[in-house]
């Protein structure tokens, strides 16, 4: 809905700006400084709606379709209702939950929401809200990675190995570029984490356009210098690596361990390059890398077979004792 006119009549798809990205890109810091502005209302922190509440109960929903169809069985939600049916319950539950997002900050009428684990969920939230817009939060994946194990390491949740973390990257750029492709510029905005943070300023005018919101330089110039990481960290990072932000590659050429960065290039070095942070070969900073790595796939091979004789074996020997019965 037009910005100058601020009505607060109906929530549209058109009223919503999503917040995408991996885990551990800036999201969270690109969030808190949005739900500042006047014309921008969002809970105070993650309302996980989409991820944790309304796609588990869709998917609990076409599952149990397809297992009717297929004649497994019968039972749930499709015994009584189609689907076009349930989404409409899910629509209801959706413009519940953003009314009372949009109704605790009078003069609002846009309505802003974040999570990484939305970005799984792209295809659910365009049948629940069509026309919404969103903004994908790109950074470059090593980084990323490094992120997401210093968080596991620090606050216990995330990504456990350097696999995990890139393919949860890949994974996220793949799905979200998917979406972007599929509703066209005008919905979707990609930014990029190294950007905004050198030329934050810029930054939030290019994404107030984006939202059709006045480009107010002035409240710009204000969240920038409020948000700026040597003064505020928003998110439960590693602090130790703030020095390194301001330096592209600088965190993940000092903190990435050659296996590390041999493991992120095979897993998703394809989306390194298709977002321009690098070329093939990058995880070779050594004139030795590529002797040192020549037999370390047969190693981790090596291990897993052994890790599997030795799982049948603890199976074999500490089977169950049957229950004898008289």
């Amino acid at each position: 809905m037009p910005a100058q006119e601020g009505s607060r009549a109906s929530i549209e798809g058109e009223s919503f700006i999503f917040v995408i990205g991996a885990p551990r890109s800036g999201t969270t810091w690109l969030h808190r400084m949005l739900e500042r502005h006047p014309g921008i209302a969002s809970a105070p922190r993650e309302l996980t709606l989409i991820s944790r509440y309304l796609a588990p109960a869709h998917h609990s929903f076409q599952r149990e379709r397809e297992h009717m169809d297929r004649g497994d069985w019968k039972q749930g939600l499709p015994l009584v209702m189609n689907e076009s049916e349930f989404m409409d319950g899910l629509k209801a539950i959706t413009t519940a939950v953003y009314r009372k997002v949009l109704d605790s900050k009078p003069g609002a009428w846009l309505i802003l929401d974040k999570h990484p684990g939305y970005t799984y969920h792209l295809p659910l939230i365009e049948q629940l809200l069509p026309g919404a817009r969103f903004i994908h939060l790109l950074r470059d994946g090593r980084d990323t990675a490094i992120s997401m194990l210093s968080a596991r390491e620090k606050r216990g949740f995330g990504a456990r190995t350097m696999d995990e973390a890139a393919r949860d990257w890949a994974e996220s750029v793949r799905l979200a570029r998917l979406h972007g492709e599929a509703v066209g510029a005008h919905r979707f905005l990609e930014i990029r984490y190294e950007g905004l943070l050198k030329e934050t300023e810029q930054g939030l005018l290019e994404i107030l356009r984006f939202c059709g919101l006045p480009p107010d330089e002035a409240w710009c110039r204000r969240a920038a210098a409020e948000n700026s990481i040597e003064h505020r960290q928003v998110s439960s990072g590693d602090s130790a690596l703030n020095k390194l932000r301001r330096e592209p590659g600088a965190i993940w050429r000092q903190r990435m361990s050659l296996k590390q960065r041999f493991v992120f290039d095979r897993v998703a070095t394809v989306w390194l390059v298709a977002t321009g942070y690098d070329k093939k070969g990058w995880w070779r900073l050594g004139a030795l890398d590529a002797m040192l790595m020549a037999f370390y796939p047969l190693q981790l091979r090596m291990r897993r077979t052994l890790a599997a004789a030795v799982s049948a074996l603890r199976t074999k020997v500490f089977r169950p004792v049957p229950i004898k019965r008289n």
